[in-house]
């Protein structure tokens, strides 16, 4: 039941962050989601969830746009936002460090539509079971003032369906659907 409300939470304060759908997209560094590097980041008190089977790391919003190593190898990738009127989602060539692609692709994403201070993510964790289907694991602020619950249609599109088709529409990855969880337990849309 408590993992049910952080994911509630999260994503509305995701939805928060999304603004108003039809606005301008600023987003600035100060609001991004940056993967961590590959270790488990520090526990905030109590909130910071024990790592899963899968032994990734978390990754922030602040990583996924400015960790990439000096040397490491740049490839393109397609990820998916919302359009201006937030009625579909439109793709956008970016480049991402080769060896972290899949997380950077999402951290993206997560940048671009998580710019209110309303849903705060704390980070994220991208997994991929053998029978492709990937798990994305938000963590949620400890003060953010949103749940994912409370996230409209519109910032649902724009955060939930664009990682999604971001996850999905790149064949290099093999991924089949997405599940979103937070904290392991999972989001209840």
């Amino acid at each position: 039941m408590h993992t049910s409300k952080s994911l509630v939470l999260l994503f509305a304060a995701i939805a928060l962050s999304l603004g108003s759908c039809g606005a301008p997209n600023n987003v600035s560094s100060s609001n991004s989601i940056t993967p961590l590097p590959n270790r488990e980041a520090p526990a905030p008190a109590a909130s910071t969830p024990e790592a899963p089977a899968t032994g990734q790391p978390f990754s922030t919003l602040e990583s996924a746009t400015t960790a990439a190593a000096p040397a490491a190898e740049m490839v393109s990738v397609t990820i998916y936002t919302a359009d201006s009127d937030c009625a579909q989602l439109v793709p956008e060539q970016v480049e991402v460090p080769e060896n972290e692609a899949m997380q950077a692709a999402v951290g993206k994403v997560l940048t671009d539509e998580s710019s209110s201070s309303d849903l705060k993510l704390s980070g994220y964790r991208v997994s991929v079971a053998d029978n492709g289907v990937a798990t994305v694991d938000f963590r949620l602020a400890a003060d953010s003032q949103r749940q994912f619950t409370s996230l409209s249609t519109c910032e649902n599109l724009a955060l939930m369906g664009g990682v999604r088709e971001t996850l999905t529409q790149n064949p290099e990855w093999q991924i089949e659907s997405v599940r979103f969880t937070e904290r392991g337990e999972e989001i209840l849309m």
